[in-house]
């Protein structure tokens, strides 16, 4: 939080700093005018000055690269502090799934944490709902409830399939499809997959044959 207020003061100052040149004085050294000269000036848009007067605006010396490597460095430290990324950077959306996930692993640490406590607090809560529904003869149990939480996270589903290519035959369907984020239910899922390919069986060993001919 401190460095969010500093980052905003700077930021703040730095526009106030503008602010201020475009309200600086204008300082006539050497030069004596009166408010009827000083009007006439304004308006003509002209200084009248003597040989030995000269004029310039009173402003203060902003170092504008000071500025900006100030905010820059503040805003790295609030994001490595944060543990999260800076997801407007040019280069954030041009890396691969698998990089975009190094790159969130302290984000998602303490996105697990929170997850953790607000699971336990959801069971509870869950947990005195079924108490409810008991007292009231409906036999309700807080067990049977998942939670899930899903993280808006982009995925490398290329990399997942190839992955599950690999181990199809050594793991089962059920589990291969439970690594794919698009799939609620993958025991649903792998009974669909046979039952369509029980039904498709027919078609693959038919060789262009009627049904009637493949009885004959």
């Amino acid at each position: 939080m401190s460095l969010n207020d500093a980052y905003n003061d700077m930021l703040s100052g730095g526009v106030d700093a503008f602010d201020d040149f475009s309200d600086a004085y204008l300082v006539l050294k050497g030069a004596i005018a009166d408010a009827e000269d000083l009007e006439a000036m304004k308006a003509h848009r002209t200084l009248m000055l003597d040989t030995d007067a000269s004029a310039e605006f009173l402003t203060k010396n902003v170092s504008d690269t000071q500025l900006q490597t100030t905010l820059t460095d503040i805003e790295r430290l609030i994001h490595v502090i944060g543990s999260f990324p800076d997801f407007n950077a040019q280069d954030f959306s041009a890396q691969s799934g698998v990089a975009l996930k190094y790159k969130l692993i302290g984000f998602t640490n303490i996105a697990k944490s929170i997850e953790a406590y607000m699971k336990k607090a959801l069971q509870r809560r869950i947990e005195l709902i079924a108490a409810i529904l008991n007292l009231k003869g409906e036999e309700t149990l807080w067990r049977d409830v998942k939670i899930e939480f899903h993280y808006n996270i982009p995925e490398d589903t290329a990399s997942v399939a190839q992955v599950i290519n690999l181990l199809r035959g050594l793991v089962s369907n059920e589990t291969l499809l439970s690594q794919l984020e698009f799939i609620e239910n993958p025991a649903e899922e792998a009974e669909k997959a046979r039952k369509e390919q029980k039904a498709n069986m027919p078609d693959l060993y038919s060789y262009g044959t009627t049904d009637t001919e493949l009885l004959v």
